[in-house]
């Protein structure tokens, strides 16, 4: 088994296309089939995406068994990564042991 992990990024990425690749099809089925709809109108229709909303709470305390990495959520700010520490000797996750974009959950934030 291979295990792999694909970025927030990667996947809208797709599905951005995905999307586009649909309305390109409603509005061929609108023209071949003469529906004389407004393209907008049939895509509407079909496609219609209801938003998630999440609402996060701020943790304001730091749980000390978690990973320590500093992870940013969209639209919500700064947590801290929510997976369970690799090694007990580790104070990170496997993702995080080798990467952290954001620095650690219990410093200061440094903007260059």
């Amino acid at each position: 088994m291979i295990n792999s992990s694909i970025s927030k990024k990667t996947l809208n990425e797709v599905d951005k296309i995905i999307q586009s690749y649909k309305e390109d099809i409603l509005r061929d089925i609108n023209k071949t089939f003469t529906l004389n709809l407004d393209n907008k109108v049939i895509i509407d229709m079909f496609l219609e995406r209801k938003k998630n909303i999440i609402n996060y709470k701020k943790k304001p305390d730091i749980i000390y068994n978690n990973c320590m990495a500093r992870v940013w959520v969209k639209k919500y700010g700064y947590f801290q990564c929510n997976r369970k520490r690799k090694y007990s000797e580790s104070e990170f996750c496997e993702t995080h042991c080798n990467h952290m974009n954001y620095g650690r959950i219990d410093k200061k934030i440094i903007m260059d």
